[in-house]
């Protein structure tokens, strides 16, 4: 957990249990200790530790473009990258959601004036580990520079070690969906048709319907710039 100040005796004496402090990257970070849970287990923390196993499955084998995608990308001001898979990944394991990410090789953008269209081309190297239809992107045009992903303050929690923690969530609303999206099983690709021959676009992946950020969440890759 990345702490909101400096390392102090007064910061250290709001944790509770026993609960290691240490410099990350120059980022202050506690963490605490396991608890070995009393027995015999019941039956809420035997689903926990089912997702939990879940999620752990789905880490392990997620592809390392979308880690790295993750990793490239300046993070909100309370968490690091490896937290943002976390909190993604436990999301979707509790809620059933569990979805593989595209490994995304390639990234192109081809307009065409005439039709006042743009194709962005994603091409992926699991392809047939995926399912298309759990997967919507979305896009921002732009001339020149990328835009940088940006967070907003969503709320304000209290953590186990009673320690108050601000959350927050990626900036998204201003991305658009596209006028259409097809996967081509044969190349593992997908075919994102824009509504405007832009000759660059910021492309975000996200889950159908209103699923926002919550759930599986890709930052955003620009079409102007080499892949992390």
């Amino acid at each position: 957990m990345r702490l909101s100040g400096p390392i102090s005796s007064q910061l250290i004496s709001q944790l509770r249990g026993v609960v290691d402090v240490y410099y990350w990257k120059s980022i202050p970070c506690a963490r605490a200790w396991p608890r070995k849970p009393k027995q015999p287990n019941s039956p809420r923390q035997l689903a926990a530790r089912q997702r939990f196993r879940e999620f752990y499955a789905w880490l392990r084998d997620a592809p390392p473009s979308y880690v790295r995608i993750w990793r490239a990308i300046p993070s909100d001001p309370t968490k690091t990258a490896n937290d943002h898979l976390r909190t993604q990944g436990l999301r979707m394991a509790y809620a059933g959601r569990l979805t593989t990410p595209p490994d995304i090789v390639s990234l192109s953008i081809s307009p065409d004036p005439a039709a006042h269209r743009s194709v962005v081309s994603v091409c992926c190297a699991n392809g047939s580990s995926l399912d298309p239809a759990a997967l919507h992107w979305r896009y921002l045009p732009y001339d020149q520079d990328p835009p940088v992903l940006q967070y907003y303050l969503a709320r304000r929690r209290v953590n186990r070690q009673n320690v108050p923690v601000d959350v927050h969530e990626p900036i998204i609303s201003h991305y658009q969906n596209p006028l259409s999206q097809t996967f081509d099983p044969s190349s593992q690709t997908f075919f994102v048709t824009l509504h405007d021959a832009t000759p660059n676009a910021s492309l975000i992946l996200t889950p159908p319907g209103d699923g926002g950020a919550k759930f599986l969440f890709l930052p955003p890759i620009a079409t102007s710039e080499a892949l992390p």
